[in-house]
């Protein structure tokens, strides 16, 4: 396993471990039921649950890569975001001013903001260490967690 990620889908508690060779099972995490198995080109480097105008999503970040977007019920690709070949190493999926936004944070020190489902740059900004972590706290607020603590960022985009 290279990657995993814990979240909600629907009422269902889901898990979602990533392998060598890019594939990503969805499980019931009480059930133990397969929910969903999904297949990316390369191996991944981050995975994250989110909500995206009311449906459940898995965004997955490929090592030099695009982020896909899966629709976790009908595993419907709904969006594949270039990320210019900069290797992803947070991921995390929220709301920002009423806009769906998927946030990367980047090896290159940098967080990477996309509107979602559409793809969209929402732009981005250079952070003092590589993002392990990544959280967004309405309205504004945008907190990045790395090896050197944490660092909190007010009014991330426009």
């Amino acid at each position: 396993m290279t990657q995993l990620a814990a979240g909600q889908v629907g009422s269902i508690t889901a898990l979602a471990p990533a392998d060598e060779d890019a594939k990503i099972l969805v499980w019931d995490a009480l059930s133990c039921r397969r929910l969903l198995d999904l297949h990316a080109v390369c191996p991944l480097s981050a995975l994250t649950f989110g909500t995206v105008d009311g449906v459940e999503v898995l965004a997955a970040a490929e090592q030099h890569g695009p982020i896909r977007v899966w629709d976790v019920l009908s595993g419907d690709e709904l969006a594949t975001l270039d990320t210019a070949g900069t290797i992803v190493t947070a991921l995390t999926v929220c709301t920002h001013s009423g806009t769906a936004t998927l946030m990367a944070g980047m090896r290159d020190k940098t967080v990477r903001a996309w509107q979602l489902p559409e793809g969209a740059t929402r732009g981005g900004v250079s952070v003092e260490q590589t993002p392990l972590a990544l959280s967004f706290s309405p309205p504004e607020t945008l907190h990045v967690a790395g090896s050197a603590g944490l660092t909190t960022i007010h009014h991330f985009l426009p």
